[in-house]
């Protein structure tokens, strides 16, 4: 087994300037920003803008609206692993989101968000065994700027607020992210592709001291990252990248709390 040792030191430097204009009177809110970072591990510098727009009317809606562009450099693992990765250049995704919100009195809200990230440049590599024409290699490839991709979903949250009697919140959200290996044109599900999550909480209080709540979150399975197809209860080498799935996530949380008030005597 060949392990790899490296001995180096780096710098990052960032910093940002960011303005938000606010009108109360008319519920409008503008911000906008930039930040600027450097890496002296790659000698990147990147400039990255974000802006963000909240307009209210009707006194019970509010839209929201925000792009921003980000970067992440690659660590020394990635960059010096094998020592032939100094070519690395830095991550990129591009999120835009829009959420229109509803309030129903003082106490109900009602939320729907959208959102798309685009990925650039993300670093990866095919160090995995898979079925192919050829016989099976385990040879080195080295992390490239090799993935394309996005993430794109929406999110509805509908809230209870109150202090007495019952309070609480639902939220489903529905998302699908997509990569393609620009050298090999592979095409595929992302590693933390979740499809369908729903998380739910309540409370209720019967008393001033007494209350009970519960919290329900179930999320549909991930990608098993790699190459493979299930028969049965087994796993089999495949063509086909994370195409098979971990079964669904579901968990309960009950809990009730009371306070017990003692009076001391003097």
């Amino acid at each position: 087994m060949n392990l790899e040792t490296f001995n180096q030191r780096a710098t990052e430097e960032s910093c940002y300037l960011q303005d938000t204009y606010a009108k109360q009177g008319r519920g409008l809110s503008l911000t906008g920003g930039v930040r600027i970072d450097h890496s002296g591990l790659t000698g990147e510098t990147k400039v990255s803008p974000r802006a963000a727009l909240a307009l209210r009317f009707q006194n019970s809606w509010t839209v929201r609206a925000g792009f921003g562009r980000y970067y992440q450099f690659p660590d020394f693992e990635a960059v010096l692993w094998t020592g032939r990765h100094r070519n690395l250049r830095a991550e990129q995704a591009t999120h835009y989101n829009l959420s229109v919100e509803h309030t129903f009195g003082d106490r109900y809200r009602a939320l729907a968000e959208f959102y798309d990230r685009e990925d650039r440049d993300v670093i990866f590599n095919l160090f995995q065994p898979r079925l192919q024409p050829t016989p099976i290699t385990f040879n080195v490839i080295p992390f490239r700027n090799a993935l394309n991709g996005h993430a794109r979903g929406v999110e509805l949250t509908f809230q209870r607020r109150s202090a007495n009697r019952l309070s609480g919140w639902v939220t489903y959200s529905f998302e699908r992210t997509q990569f393609t290996d620009s050298p090999t044109g592979l095409n595929f599900a992302g590693d933390f592709d979740q499809h369908h999550t729903l998380s739910s909480y309540g409370s209720y209080r019967f008393t001033g001291t007494f209350n009970v709540s519960g919290q329900w979150r179930y999320g549909s399975g991930f990608p098993i990252p790699g190459f493979f197809r299930s028969q049965g209860a087994d796993l089999f080498l495949s063509n086909e990248r994370n195409a098979v799935r971990l079964s669904a996530y579901s968990r309960v949380d009950v809990r009730a709390n009371k306070a017990f008030c003692l009076r001391g005597g003097s």
